[in-house]
């Protein structure tokens, strides 16, 4: 797939990065992803902080604050800002009065960013991922399942950070021609944790200097200090996060229609997808991560007195899998 679009320095664009694989030029500095350092060249894609163009098709409303067509994409937040996603190529974010770069980031690199890797064509999952060597693990759940806590406790036990919070999988190969097998791969994405101020604590984390993603919440961005290198890595072990009833930690392997479910249900802004007319490719796509990779519950025992337990349990069974080639 071919989404290369402006070359540097056009617009004004002064600032390059890397995320999930694509090169951004952006008027805009984005301290949370990882600058790109290769030579200048076409970029996949250009974010620009100007007035939003008018939309070439019509848009459908979803809900009270997103518009979009298959290849358009609008976005109202009150009292932060009007975004606009166009063609998987461009981004265009008009600020309101009084708006905090924080949150302008936060929703630019939160559903925005959804809606821009969907009209590309690409997966993405509401999960966090480590890796370690080539092989990657993502843990995938809702708000507060414990992604992005559980991310950095394996941070600090031999594993670099991939992502947090979303992961996009792009369909690879292995082999040459025809015979090439299918491979889920996964590059490197947000650079920092998204963590509660209890996870923080819990994990002898201070919250003194961090930047808070949203300036009305109790979350805070903490940089990585292990960060994957910029290549693709291997996807073929997901976790579905849950709590477990008791006081032990378990895992149930997911098969057949369980597993796409999970993957369905899972992907980041997927309510999108309908207006966009992307569901079928959606079910299909899922339906191929889930031939592709292991995908396991793991019911986690509640409390911050368990966690170390539980941190060392789905490390064990990661190490395990890894070593089975999964």
């Amino acid at each position: 797939m071919n989404i290369r679009t402006k070359t540097i320095g056009e617009a004004g664009l002064s600032r390059r990065y890397r995320l999930f694989g694509l090169s951004l030029d952006s008027s805009m500095e984005l301290p949370e992803l990882r600058p790109d350092e290769r030579p200048p060249a076409l970029a996949d894609v250009t974010i620009r902080r100007a007035p939003l163009p008018e939309p070439r098709h019509p848009l459908t409303a979803i809900g009270e604050f997103v518009e979009l067509s298959p290849s358009e994409f609008r976005l109202t937040v009150p009292d932060v800002a009007r975004f606009f996603v166009r063609d998987g190529r461009e981004v265009f974010v008009e600020a309101l009065p009084g708006a905090a770069d924080t949150d302008l980031r936060a929703y630019l690199l939160g559903s925005v960013l959804g809606a821009l890797v969907h009209q590309a064509g690409l997966l993405p999952l509401h999960a966090s991922a480590v890796a370690r060597g080539d092989q990657a693990a993502a843990f995938l759940g809702a708000s507060g399942a414990g992604k992005s806590t559980i991310a950095h406790r394996l941070s600090g036990r031999g594993f670099d950070l991939l992502s947090d919070d979303v992961c996009v999988v792009h369909a690879g190969g292995t082999g040459d021609g025809a015979e090439a097998a299918a491979t889920a791969l996964v590059w490197p994405g947000i650079r920092q944790f998204k963590l509660w101020d209890s996870s923080l604590a819990a994990a002898g984390e201070s919250k003194a200097g961090l930047s808070p993603v949203l300036m009305r919440e109790d979350k805070f961005l903490l940089p990585a200090s292990g960060l994957a290198d910029d290549r693709p890595h291997r996807l073929g072990l997901l976790y579905v996060l849950g709590r477990s009833e008791g006081t032990e930690s378990r895992f149930a392997e997911l098969t057949g229609l369980q597993a796409v479910n999970a993957l369905v249900s899972n992907t980041y802004r997927g309510l999108a997808l309908n207006g966009m007319g992307r569901s079928a490719w959606h079910f299909r796509r899922c339906t191929e991560l889930a031939r592709e990779c292991r995908i396991f519950t793991f019911a986690m025992a509640w409390g911050f007195e368990r966690a170390e337990t539980a941190y060392a349990t789905i490390e064990a069974h990661m190490l395990e899998q890894f070593a089975r080639g999964t």
